[in-house]
């Protein structure tokens, strides 16, 4: 059913895939990619919870993060719903995909 969505979804410029810095992504996660992918829709790959992490581990994290999807990690959209920390990134990319622009993500 999502894969048809997807698919069909001719106004849809973008998905936000939302990810918890404190996982790997799962093989859900991935098949979920790898549709957006297949389809042209844009991910905007938020990951979630990073006030729970030190700088350190955070960073070390959204590298293992980055490489199993498939990403730079400045690719990834560090926030916390917490903090607001990367609330504002979030939001401009939002922006950008509703503009159509290109080459950020």
């Amino acid at each position: 059913m999502m894969e048809t969505y997807l698919s069909r979804r001719e106004n849809l410029r973008g998905t936000v895939l939302i990810l918890d810095i404190r996982r790997i992504p799962s093989a859900e996660d991935l098949q979920m990619l790898q549709w957006l992918r297949a389809c042209g829709i844009p991910p905007l790959l938020v990951v979630t919870k990073c006030d729970k992490l030190s700088k350190n581990q955070r960073s070390r994290q959204a590298g293992v993060i980055a490489r199993q999807v498939g990403v730079e990690p400045e690719e990834l959209n560090l926030f916390s719903a917490l903090t607001r920390e990367g609330l504002d990134g979030v939001w401009a990319r939002i922006e950008a995909l509703l503009h159509g622009k290109k080459g950020i993500f």
